[in-house]
């Protein structure tokens, strides 16, 4: 936030962007979460949709992070770099992503599979048919 030049007046947002190297890397993350999004379903199917929003909003706090860890005397980050935004997109896809999918389980099945489970169950059940040769 920058303080506003006005006393008592509410400080304003300050924008800070994607450097240039930082918007293509986000494209091919993007890209990357969008397949995983096709084969998802449920819960884990909104969760990759998600991840490009947060690995972006991630990458922001550790631009920030960085910067204050720095000798403080520079002014904050203007832009968030491609280094900022591809810890963020390694963090989001090497840890959230797979603790969404264990954490959502079935529920990240898609719908068709899920019913495929649920049909082989009741077979299973219906007729004690479990698979497998007898020969």
């Amino acid at each position: 936030m920058a303080p506003s030049a006005e006393p008592g007046a509410p400080a304003t947002p300050r924008m800070v962007p994607l450097a240039q190297d930082a918007r293509e890397a986000m494209v091919e993350f993007g890209r990357d979460m969008q397949a995983s999004q096709q084969e998802a379903g449920g819960l884990l199917c909104s969760a990759f949709g998600k991840a490009r929003g947060t690995a972006l909003r991630l990458s922001l706090v550790l631009e920030h992070l960085w910067w204050c860890a720095g000798e403080g005397t520079t002014p904050p980050p203007t832009v968030i770099s491609r280094p900022a935004f591809l810890a963020a997109a390694h963090f989001v896809a090497d840890y959230l992503m797979p603790m969404a999918e264990r954490v959502f389980g079935d529920a990240g099945i898609r719908a068709v599979d899920r019913n495929a489970t649920t049909l082989a169950r009741w077979i299973v059940n219906r007729t004690g048919f479990a698979g497998g040769s007898n020969s």
